[in-house]
């Protein structure tokens, strides 16, 4: 009976022991959770932080460009078309960057293309009367 005796303290010694160890790793989960969270929190924060400072930079860059007359200038005139005086504005489309196969395809009209529609509209009016 004395062995048993000792086989039960032994368990309710390791029994005992276990239970501290899962209430001491209980009470240092907690606070390592919320650490790890703020840690992903900050990365977060500080990438949009870089971000933002990327775009202060391209804003001000900008606006010391629109500070600048010839800068405003040359705006004006490769995206409104605007012309200084005294001066003919020409536009130029590139005829050979049309692709030749898109041509081809395109069937060869005899009209134009709402003469067309207007003459198939009237085609189909006349086949539902009939019917």
């Amino acid at each position: 009976m004395d062995a048993e005796a000792r086989g039960r303290r032994m368990s309710m010694r390791t029994g005992v022991f276990l239970l501290v160890v899962a209430i001491v790793l209980l009470a240092f989960l907690a606070p390592l959770n919320s650490a790890l969270k703020q840690a992903q929190q900050i990365a977060a924060l500080n990438d949009e932080i870089e971000t933002t400072k990327a775009e202060v930079k391209s804003l001000e860059e900008k606006n010391e460009n629109l500070r600048d007359p010839d800068y405003i200038k040359r705006k004006a005139r490769e995206d409104q078309y605007y012309v200084e005086k005294g001066k003919n504005a020409v536009i130029v489309t590139n005829q050979e960057a049309v692709d030749e196969e898109s041509d081809s395809e395109r069937p060869d009209r005899k009209q134009a293309w709402y003469l067309e529609l207007l003459e198939s509209i009237q085609e189909t009016g006349n086949t539902v009367e009939k019917s």
